[in-house]
C-alpha cells in the first residue's frame, strides 16, 4: 500500500512538473463570421434604368429644340416677292 501511495505521489509530482514546463496556452474560440449578404442588384438596375430614361429625355428634348429653332429660322428668312416669308405686299 505504501508503494502505491508513493507511486501516486510521484506521478502527481511529475504531471505538475510537466504542466509547469509547458508554456501556458491561451484558449481561443473561433466564432464563425456571419455570411455577408450578396450585393443587391435591384438598386443597381433601378439606377441604370433611371439614367437611360433621363438620357433619352435629354436627347429627345435636344432634337425637338433643334427642329423648332431651325423651323423658326426658315420662317423668318426673307424670301422672294410673293412667297410666305416676304415682307413686300
Amino acid at each position: 500500500m505504501a508503494q502505491r501511495t508513493l507511486f501516486l505521489l510521484l506521478a502527481a509530482a511529475l504531471t505538475m512538473i510537466e504542466t509547469r514546463a509547458d508554456p501556458p496556452k491561451a484558449h481561443v474560440t473561433h466564432h464563425p463570421r456571419p455570411a455577408e449578404p450578396p450585393p443587391s442588384t435591384g438598386s443597381n438596375m433601378v439606377n441604370i434604368a433611371v439614367l437611360v430614361v433621363l438620357g433619352a429625355v435629354i436627347i429627345i428634348e435636344a432634337m425637338v429644340a433643334f427642329v423648332l429653332k431651325s423651323s423658326r429660322k426658315i420662317a423668318i428668312l426673307p424670301g422672294p416677292a410673293g412667297t410666305k416669308g416676304s415682307s413686300a405686299s
